[in-house]
């Protein structure tokens, strides 16, 4: 498997969200016939980490430059059948890599019935940091701070 890193200003960029979108994304996620979650990507992401099975995306994990949150996680999927191979991990952790070499802080929001996913965020160094909860969804922001990231370089 190849992990790529594609910037929004790249012209293959609109083209891999939309594969994204139709070959990986759950059904139950897809909103308007599946295009909510595309506009989403296309339009709201700055980066998308891919991992390719030849020429299958078979993950993504689409980031976001926030001004309070730095390098925010918008949204991250793995098709079923290569999930607990450790490719949401290798992306969380690219994620980390990338934020540091932004020289910003990395974030991202978990759903509390989402415990892979709060897991693999805290295997990777993620710190749970804040809960929040609304009328229908209770989740946790996770969070790595930068110069945690440099300072574990150093050691």
């Amino acid at each position: 498997m190849k992990f790529i890193v594609i910037n929004r200003a790249t012209a293959e960029f609109m083209d891999r969200c939309a594969q994204c979108e139709l070959e990986i994304v759950p059904e139950n996620l897809r909103k308007n016939g599946g295009t909510l979650n595309y506009h989403n990507l296309t339009y709201r992401s700055d980066f998308l980490i891919l991992c390719m099975q030849g020429d299958e995306p078979v993950g993504f994990c689409s980031l976001v430059i926030l001004d309070k949150q730095g390098l925010y996680v918008y949204q991250i999927a793995v098709k079923k059948e290569y999930q607990r191979m450790g490719i949401g991990a290798e992306m969380v952790g690219m994620t980390k890599q990338l934020a540091s070499d932004l020289g910003i802080n990395a974030s991202a929001h978990v759903m509390a019935y989402n415990i892979g996913s709060q897991r693999t965020f805290e295997k990777c160094g993620f710190i749970k940091n804040i809960e929040y909860s609304s009328e229908d969804e209770y989740y946790y922001q996770y969070r790595v701070l930068v110069n945690e990231l440099d300072s574990r370089k150093k050691d």
